[in-house]
């Protein structure tokens, strides 16, 4: 079973040129597990949400390190249902190398101006 907390910030950029920082605490068993997004991996993909022509980040995929064992792990969140696009509180798919799991995440996502 995974579980765990997210704190990461997204910055969507254009032609793939998003970034993720932060940290992700993964309980695996009775094992916390401290992983950090590497660098230049991160891709991100959008929906427009409505007639505002707004963006709001439906699946973020990037590689994460193991800060215990340096392993490099593929990660990926997805919204599983409406695309984060304003402040609140959002289920998502998490998978971590091949460990999954669905958890409520707080998110204070927004367009510029919308924060």
């Amino acid at each position: 079973m995974l579980g765990g907390e997210l704190n990461l910030k997204v910055i969507l950029g254009q032609n793939d040129r998003s970034r993720v920082a932060g940290s992700m605490q993964m309980q695996v068993g009775e094992r916390t597990q401290t992983l950090v997004p590497v660098p230049g991996t991160a891709q991100a993909s959008c929906a427009i949400t409505g007639r505002d022509g707004v963006d709001g980040l439906a699946r973020l995929v990037f590689d994460a390190r193991n800060t215990g064992s340096g392993d490099e792990l593929p990660v990926s969140i997805a919204s599983t249902g409406n695309v984060i696009a304003e402040p609140g509180v959002y289920e998502v798919a998490v998978v971590v190398g091949e460990l999954t799991a669905t958890i409520d995440v707080r998110a204070a996502y927004g367009p510029p101006g919308r924060r």
